[in-house]
């Protein structure tokens, strides 16, 4: 018997990737393989130091800068802009990291994270993690294309919030599904963004960590999620309209982005309150009993209520009023686009994003148009020159 011997680097990605697949759909052969899964950091250690750790020796310096950079992962889910930072209580996997150690073959199967949060995936050292990732935008196309090609299993509702799906990205891609692939090697960083499937496995014996962090932008994409727990019947990890309020109660010190992305959760927690509440009445519910939340467990919250409608309006009034300074600059904005006599001059358009970017206002809409037509008119100033100047050189 003569048997080819290769070494490890002569072995590439592609033929790695092959032998995966396959064995994956060996309906014949078992492979078994170990993956240190979900290991939690509180309890077997970090790979990055930490502000509790002992950070004596001769690094001593290092070891203090790297456990208070912004760019570690027990620090990334609870930064100051960061939504996370407003609960309190350290939810394991999401805002406390966990850690893997992988081997060759060991993976993922496809899923997106808890309540559409972002999560970001740090490979400390060994062999490469690759990763299959889908837009959030194709997540509905990705599941329709499951449920044709397996309508037997995805009978139960709520299939993709198992990590049991393995579907080869190749077949997704021959169906019209668009997958991008990564190659995560020691020392990078991978992220997810929210909704955005992703599967993968390792290469090889690699030691990685990741968490959930959640930025101002993900608010209403949290809530987006709600509504899809809701319709599969899925259990939170947290309470959405809890974190919202939270972060609405500590008003007066928000920035003006987080401020407007808090209004709006707000305004739709008040809007729909009312209108539930108007319905149970309707229904019989006559008696109604008040409960503060936060001291009782989430089993014992049904049937209650945290807040009346009177205090739920209180509330958006004082982020309205957090908000007034971006509302008068919005104002102007919309006063100026909408002169349909005149076009709006080039030294107003660009006073009004001078003071956007020196109050940082977020990137809404009006200042979307405000860009636009700086940018328009500065390509036509461009090219304005480039015509002169031409004319200028064949006098």
């Amino acid at each position: 018997l003569l048997l080819a011997v290769v070494s490890i680097q002569d072995v590439s990605a592609e033929e790695v990737e092959r032998e995966f697949w396959r064995i994956v759909f060996d309906t014949e052969n078992t492979v078994s393989v170990k993956y240190g899964a979900d290991l939690i950091t509180s309890k077997v250690g970090s790979g990055f130091p930490r502000k509790g750790d002992d950070h004596r020796g001769i690094d001593a310096k290092q070891k203090h800068l790297y456990a208070h950079h912004a760019w570690n992962l027990n620090n990334l889910p609870v930064l100051k802009e960061s939504v996370l930072s407003h609960i309190e209580t350290g939810i394991s996997g999401m805002m406390v990291p966990w850690v893997y150690v992988g081997m060759c073959f060991s993976t993922f199967c496809w899923h997106t994270e808890d309540h559409w949060t972002y999560s970001i995936n740090y490979n400390h050292w060994g062999e490469r993690k690759i990763w299959y990732g889908i837009g959030g935008d194709n997540a509905v196309k990705f599941e329709e294309v499951v449920r044709k090609l397996a309508p037997g299993i995805t009978m139960q509702k709520d299939i993709f919030h198992h990590m049991t799906t393995a579907v080869n990205p190749a077949i997704l891609l021959s169906l019209g599904v668009k997958i991008w692939t990564v190659h995560q090697n020691a020392g990078e960083f991978v992220i997810t963004f929210p909704r955005a499937y992703h599967a993968g496995y390792n290469e090889g014996l690699n030691f990685a960590e990741a968490v959930n962090f959640a930025p101002i932008d993900w608010l209403n994409k949290g809530r987006m999620c709600i509504a899809e727990y809701a319709d599969v019947r899925r259990f939170c990890v947290f309470s959405h309209d809890e974190l919202v309020l939270k972060i609405a109660s500590a008003c007066d010190k928000l920035g003006i982005a987080m401020s407007l992305a808090t209004l709006d959760e707000m305004l739709e927690i008040a809007k729909r309150e009312t209108q539930d509440r108007k319905y149970v009445v309707q229904h019989g519910v006559k008696l109604s009993q008040r409960e503060n939340f936060e001291y009782i467990s989430d089993d014992a919250r049904s049937c209650r209520y945290r807040y009346t409608i009177e205090e739920l309006n209180d509330i958006v009034h004082n982020l309205e009023q957090r908000t007034t300074l971006y509302f008068d600059w919005k104002e102007q904005v919309d006063i100026l686009l909408n002169d349909s006599r005149n076009k709006p001059p080039m030294s107003a358009v660009e006073s009004l994003l001078e003071t956007a970017k020196h109050k940082k206002f977020p990137h809404t809409s009006p200042l979307v148009r405000l860009l636009d037509i700086s940018k328009k008119c500065h390509i036509t100033t461009e090219r304005a020159r480039t015509l002169l100047n031409g004319k200028i050189r064949t006098r």
